[in-house]
């Protein structure tokens, strides 16, 4: 067969093909075809790359020298910042002609706070001062004069004991508040020969022996207006409210005669 012969055959088909489809079917399967194509071709195409793609990675070299320049650069640039930094204020008291507050260049020292504050004065003794130390905002700078500066290097041979008030004076102050008071030198009880006669003492003199009070005061007259002058000392026992510790605490400093 013939090649023209072959394709008058595949016309007159294709013809016959059409003509029994109908235009309208062959429009609408080839549309068809063409959107199942580019919905594939949507589907199956490679993805764009992230944004992250883009940026340089820390392993690079790169990027790693341009982070070392920038760390260089920022390095380098630190004086720059501090000199370019703005004036301080500093506080000077002590032994300088005009104590107070001066505003001074952020890269003074203590010896051009001490000159802001008019200089030092006869009696400061600069020696103790690091005059180079630099400032800083709201710093104090203290000039001390000789005294306290000697005081400081030469302390006494000899310091006082320091107490520790948990340790003396508090068991001191329990002591005092649980002993039984004691006459003093200008009591009654401790005038002429130091002893006190309970057959002749009133109650005021009864109330400076140790222990006793008004209501025992009262008691040793009461026994002795009802039963005579006391025999000896130890017959204090027989009044109502003395008992053996109140009376030893008592008996060096009663008599009777």
């Amino acid at each position: 067969m013939s090649p023209q012969l072959f394709l008058e055959r595949l016309r007159q088909r294709a013809a016959a093909a059409l003509n029994w489809y109908g235009p309208g079917r062959v429009l609408a399967t080839a549309g068809s075809v063409v959107v199942v194509c580019i919905g594939a071709w949507w589907l199956l195409r490679a993805p764009s790359p992230p944004l992250e793609a883009s940026l340089p990675f820390a392993g690079q070299a790169g990027s790693a020298s341009t982070i070392q320049a920038e760390i260089a650069t920022a390095t380098l640039a630190l004086p720059e910042m501090s000199s370019n930094a703005v004036d301080i204020t500093v506080h000077v008291i002590g032994a300088v002609i005009a104590p107070g507050v001066y505003t001074i260049a952020a890269s003074s020292r203590v010896v051009d706070a001490v000159t802001a504050a008019g200089g030092p004065t006869p009696q400061a003794d600069l020696s103790s001062l690091n005059m180079a130390l630099p400032l800083a905002d709201a710093d104090q700078v203290y000039v001390p004069p000789r005294s306290v500066a000697a005081s400081r290097r030469q302390p006494p041979a000899t310091q006082p004991r320091k107490t520790n008030p948990t340790v003396v004076t508090v068991p001191q102050q329990i002591a005092a508040a649980t002993s039984l008071p004691q006459p003093s030198a200008a009591s009654p009880a401790s005038s002429g020969s130091g002893v006190v006669n309970i057959n002749t003492a009133d109650a005021t003199l009864l109330e400076s022996l140790p222990g006793v009070g008004p209501s025992t005061a009262r008691a040793i007259i009461a026994h002795r207006q009802a039963n005579g002058p006391f025999a000896k000392p130890e017959s204090l026992l027989e009044v109502k409210g003395i008992g053996d510790g109140k009376f030893a605490a008592m008996k060096q400093f009663v008599t009777v005669s």
